[in-house]
């Protein structure tokens, strides 16, 4: 089945910002503006698909917020495309104009960290690119293309995330590049549950809202 992808209607866009709780459109228009969030119908219901010029990965998820359905009927918050390729980060390539870099794991991370670099006056200056999940290393190509660039790791906030953001740290001063972290670690959220990852960082309690004012995701290119 060939997947028709389209850059979404106003009230699509707005769809997936109240979904992921955005507050703006700002990041969202910036993610299909570059390429990197399209619309597409895919299992008889609207979804929003984070992919990018390479054509090397895809992956979907339904605009409603319900699970989709993969193989042997199991049920998925995420599907990809088949043949996508995890090791890709979406987004290298468009990098390419862009000296600062964010690093993110997973399609809502994507949009949120846009969303930041907007709320922080920088999305014109800074690139962001996702890995599919924590598991996965960077593939030695999309290393070549990040070589040489500033580029900040912001990792979801469990075990698995601090092994990611370690192993991917490593590979990426391996490629040449001048690489730190930024740690959601002890962020709360406002119902006393802890930050997981820039997607809660929308749904902060007011002592870290006050730690995000004074410490930005993107004060690497300020």
């Amino acid at each position: 089945m060939r997947l028709k992808f389209t850059e979404g209607t106003f009230a699509e866009r707005d769809a997936l910002v109240k979904l992921r709780n955005l507050g703006s459109n700002d990041g969202v228009d910036e993610c299909v503006r570059r390429g990197l969030v399209k619309f597409v119908n895919f299992q008889g219901a609207l979804c929003w698909c984070i992919l990018d010029q390479s054509d090397k990965a895809k992956q979907m998820r339904r605009l409603d917020g319900v699970q989709l359905t993969g193989q042997n009927g199991a049920v998925m918050k995420a599907k990809s495309v088949f043949g996508s390729q995890h090791s890709w980060p979406i987004g290298t390539l468009e990098t390419k104009p862009y000296q600062y870099v964010a690093l993110v794991e997973g399609g809502p991370d994507l949009l949120a960290a846009f969303q930041y670099a907007a709320i922080e006056d920088v999305i014109k200056k800074v690139a962001v690119c996702t890995m599919f999940g924590s598991s996965n290393r960077i593939c030695d190509e999309a290393l070549a293309e990040l070589s040489g660039k500033r580029v900040r790791v912001i990792g979801h906030a469990d075990k698995a995330g601090a092994k990611a953001r370690v192993r991917w740290m490593e590979q990426l001063r391996k490629a040449g590049c001048e690489v730190d972290a930024y740690d959601l670690h002890g962020l709360k959220m406002e119902d006393g549950s802890l930050v997981d990852d820039i997607n809660d960082l929308f749904s902060c309690d007011e002592e870290s809202v006050e730690f995000l004012i004074n410490n930005h995701l993107f004060a690497f290119a300020e």
